[in-house]
């Protein structure tokens, strides 16, 4: 007989830890930790505790769902790590991560609270659970903050003091951090560079057109004569000297920046706060003309707040297409001449900062709404029917055909042609005038423009010689084919209206012209 012996093909399932008791200790350990969970075995098994890296002392089992051991030294938040060897040599881990935080590190006082704006100064804090010189992980040294500046250097004292060599910066009642492990606690309000300073507490945004006040509060602000220069990005305002804790800025006219505006304070070395101002976001509020034609061309203008105090290169975009050409006008006003659109209908407008003219208008409506504006259906691409020019032609015609019941229509020359019920053969003289249309876009300003087709039209009036609406002409439209040439007027001869038609409010019939000529009539 053979024995074979397959190693860790069976075992039992790991440890699963829930929680750990207290959740906070001292850096020093030595707290009487409690791990709960399951599976930590039916009798006095060898599961041992771990916190962080680093095991636990004096494990102690208590039941399948609980053990009990001494923390070690430590710093940060940490896992919780229940571990079971296996007769067969393979330990089961179960594992609770950010189960356990090491208390600290805590500043109580610093022994200076101000410095040169230019750095280099050493300050020395003093506390508790400042970690140890030589922390396991490089990650977990100490290192301390003043403001939102790191200092230069941090140097390990004690586990009650550090020493900090502050970097150059500006600013009043800073908090100084310290960081260890991941975990963090301030001295709040405790250090102030000398030398002037404004705090970042004034309005983040204005209008385009400028004009409004920005107080702003400091220390050392200048003088009456000498006060500090301000300015919102590349826009410089005029300052009114209040007193060396107190100046106004007036905001000068601008552009928005699609980042924000740094601001900068210059009192003999500048300050400057980034990305801390905002022009007022562009909005159109009319379009004019509302429609045009879809080939382009028209010049119109956009109406609203927001484009600029300043001349700039913003664009205009009218149904997703950039306009030919865009001029700014001034902060209300904008000039576009329009695009060739790719269909007839409404079209939204958009307005797009100068520095987004490579984006998209959808692009730069969804990633800086700030510096772009929408106006929806604000313009209407439609076919356009340019000037017409009519002459008066002195015609007769024959109408032919069957009424039921009678009928009467007067023509455009108040004619009036009586159509008895049944058959009838009437001939009538009248003018006819004839149209000529064109389909210029824009007949003012656009040359060559192209012939459309002739439209030979009746006026219908009633039998009190008034006009019937528009939506009921008696029309002869030149069909298919036919040639504009330089012809006498058309001289129709007679009408033969299909079998079993008559000329009633509906009817139609063809009317017999000259050769190579036909027209149909219409009411």
């Amino acid at each position: 007989s053979r024995l074979v012996t397959l190693v860790g093909a069976a075992g039992y399932a790991a440890p699963v830890v829930t929680g750990a008791t207290p959740a906070t200790g001292p850096q020093s350990g030595e707290a009487v930790l409690t791990v709960l969970g399951s599976r930590f075995g039916t009798f006095d098994a060898s599961v041992h505790a771990r916190v962080g890296n680093t095991d636990c002392v004096a494990n102690v089992w208590t039941s399948d769902s609980s053990l009990t051991c001494k923390t070690p030294y430590g710093v940060g938040r940490v896992a919780v790590v229940v571990n079971e060897s296996q007769s067969v040599g393979i330990d089961n881990v179960g594992v609770l991560p950010s189960a356990y935080a090491y208390s600290g590190p805590f500043p109580s006082s610093v022994n200076r609270t101000n410095a040169p704006f230019a750095g280099g100064a050493t300050l020395t804090v003093t506390g508790d659970a400042f970690g140890r010189e030589d922390q396991p992980l490089a990650a977990d040294s100490l290192t301390i903050q003043v403001g939102e500046s790191s200092c230069t250097t941090t140097t390990w004292l004690s586990a009650t003091s550090a020493a900090c060599v502050v970097s150059a910066g500006i600013g009043a009642s800073l908090d100084l951090t310290l960081h260890l492990a991941g975990a963090s606690h301030a001295l709040s309000s405790a250090f102030t560079y000398d030398g002037f300073f404004v705090s970042p507490s004034f309005s983040t945004n204005g209008p385009t057109s400028g004009g409004a006040a920005i107080v702003m509060v400091g220390q050392e602000l200048g003088t009456a004569s000498s006060p500090p220069a301000v300015s919102f990005g590349v826009f410089a305002a005029k300052v009114a000297w209040t007193s060396s804790t107190s100046i106004t800025a007036t905001l000068p006219a601008g552009l928005q920046d699609i980042d924000g505006s740094d601001v900068t304070i210059n009192a003999g070395r500048p300050m400057t706060i980034a990305s801390h101002f905002s022009y007022d976001a562009p909005r159109v509020t009319l379009v004019s003309p509302t429609f045009g034609e879809k080939a382009g061309g028209l010049r119109v203008t956009a109406t609203g707040q927001g484009f600029g105090g300043v001349s700039n290169l913003a664009n205009v975009s009218i149904g997703g297409r950039d306009c030919r050409t865009t001029a700014w006008v001034s902060d209300s006003s904008l000039r576009c001449e329009t695009p060739r659109a790719a269909k007839y209908g409404p079209a939204d407008l958009v307005y797009r900062h100068e520095a987004l003219r490579g984006s998209t208008p959808a692009e730069a409506l969804a990633l800086h709404p700030g510096s772009s504006a929408l106006k929806q259906a604000a313009f209407m691409y439609r076919e356009y029917v340019g000037p017409a020019v009519s002459e008066a032609k002195a015609t007769s015609v024959t109408f032919t055909g069957t009424s039921s019941p009678a009928a009467e229509v007067a023509l455009a020359d108040g004619t009036k042609v009586e159509m008895p019920e049944g058959a009838f053969e009437i001939p009538v003289v009248f003018n006819l005038k004839r149209q000529t249309v064109y389909t210029a876009v824009v007949p003012s300003e656009t040359s060559g423009q192209t012939l459309g087709s002739d439209i030979f039209t009746f006026d219908i009036r009633d039998e009190n010689g008034v006009a019937v609406v528009p939506s009921k002409p008696l029309a002869i439209t030149l069909k298919a084919g036919f040639q504009r040439r330089a012809l006498p007027p058309l001289p129709p001869t007679g009408s033969s209206p299909p079998s079993g038609s008559s000329l009633s409010a509906r009817s139609s019939l063809s009317l017999a012209g000259a050769p190579g000529r036909s027209a149909l009539v219409q009411r």
